[in-house]
């Protein structure tokens, strides 16, 4: 499955590979989510969520 997003400025497509965030979470331990979001840089501007990479956002937003 394939996520689509888009930026204001770039538009940005999550490989096979990547689960957002919004799915991970729901699917991972705490150890394999603090290794995403810690020290975040950017935070999804549909469901508030923040990460290290935009990969794994769906509509990321710098923060």
């Amino acid at each position: 499955m394939r996520f689509w997003t888009f930026d204001f400025e770039e538009e940005t497509i999550l490989s096979d590979d990547i689960e957002p965030m919004c799915d991970f979470v729901e699917n991972n331990d705490i150890e394999k989510i603090r290794e995403r979001v810690k020290d975040p840089k950017f935070i999804c501007k549909d469901c508030g969520r923040a990460a290290n990479k935009k990969e794994y956002l769906c509509s990321p937003v710098d923060l």
